[in-house]
């Protein structure tokens, strides 16, 4: 309804008219604070390359709960699910700059610590909860590599849709990659803990193909490797079964209106489960893990500061992006190197502009 109703500029009754061309802007780096729904943005901290913040949350009634599921992972709790109608949820709706979500990371409660501690203030009426969102991505740099066998690692070949990245299976005591884990726990770096169920997708300067990207690891000498964490497609996954579960609860509650068929409702569901599933059922992350995380340092205590944030590219340096107005802004560069490359833009006009679609 809302597509067919958004008419824009080209459907609008009176065409916009251009009265001043846009002005040349210079690339500069952009810091850009999410604004809160309702009031300023919720403070936070870059520490390392995770984005910090505290939740405040205080229970009005015996009814009220904080509505966090979680599991341990290392010496954090990893956020797994909020609670429909839950004081956590009712949070992210008004505070959706700084909405908590599965995958987040809580690494203090009140002023604990320690997994014990966290889960025990978890049971008051009100609670300070620091929340820490790793990076989807990181990168990995070993100096000395002897080969694929000195790394320590099982590779497993990628799905029939992911043949651009390999799949972490396992990770063997005493290889390079141990090493750097222990290295990472050691400065209290989790987010740099390469664990079973995450991607490599840049190794060196190769890229985009599993077999060239398995072939270079087997070389001798530095390799630099880009991770992804196997969380995005579980995130995506958990918003769509939410999205079906709430659609299916609004159908059964609805006394009158248009009713949505079950029947699209499980086939959307099903497919949200075949395209995550593999990743959901094999992301086993440290609690899994054939050798359970050991932590030697505790993570510092962070101050509360508003953080700019910019997004890292997947191989070098931050592509520049200046902020005009409310618009972050940035060049796309693209060369064909041959007749069969095209850029694969699909657009519309929108006004003075073209809409990406």
């Amino acid at each position: 309804e809302e597509l067919q109703e958004s008419t824009l500029y080209e459907n609008s009754s009176h065409p916009v008219e251009v009265v001043q061309e846009v002005p040349s802007m210079p690339i500069l780096p952009v810091h850009r604070p999410v604004r809160d729904a309702i009031g300023e943005p919720t403070p936070k901290i870059e520490h390392g390359n995770c984005v910090c913040w505290v939740v405040e949350l205080t229970k009005g009634s015996p009814a009220d709960t904080f509505g966090l599921e979680h599991t341990v992972e290392g010496p954090m709790l990893a956020v797994r699910g909020i609670v429909e109608a839950s004081l956590l949820d009712r949070w992210n709706t008004l505070h959706p700059d700084a909405a908590v979500t599965p995958t987040d990371r809580i690494f203090r409660v009140n002023e604990s610590m320690t997994i014990q501690e966290m889960q025990d203030e978890l049971h008051r009426p009100a609670v300070q909860i620091h929340v820490a969102r790793f990076p989807e991505r990181f990168l990995v740099e070993m100096q000395d590599s002897q080969g694929f066998e000195s790394l320590g690692v099982q590779l497993r070949s990628p799905s029939v849709h992911r043949k651009a990245e390999l799949k972490i299976a396992f990770i063997k005591r005493g290889g390079l990659l141990d090493e750097w884990n222990k290295s990472a726990i050691g400065d209290g770096q989790l987010h740099f803990v390469v664990a079973p169920g995450m991607r490599i997708e840049v190794v060196n300067e190769v890229y985009g193909d599993a077999g060239k990207l398995q072939e270079e690891l087997g070389s001798v000498g530095p390799l630099r490797l880009w991770i992804r964490r196997a969380e995005v497609v579980r995130t995506a996954f958990q918003r769509v079964k939410t999205r079906a579960w709430l659609i299916r609860k609004q159908r059964l509650s609805a006394e009158e209106g248009p009713q949505v068929p079950m029947e699209n409702i499980e086939a959307a569901t099903h497919a949200a489960r075949a395209a995550g599933h593999e990743e959901l059922q094999e992301s086993t992350l440290y609690e899994n893990s054939s050798h359970p995380v050991e932590v030697v340092q505790e993570v510092p205590s962070m101050p509360i500061l508003p953080v700019h944030r910019p997004v890292r590219d997947a191989i070098g340096e931050p592509t520049p992006k200046i902020e005009h107005g409310n618009c972050v802004c940035w060049v796309v560069e693209l060369t064909k190197g041959s007749p069969a490359d095209t850029f694969g833009l699909e657009h519309t006009v929108e006004g003075p502009m073209l809409a990406v679609r």
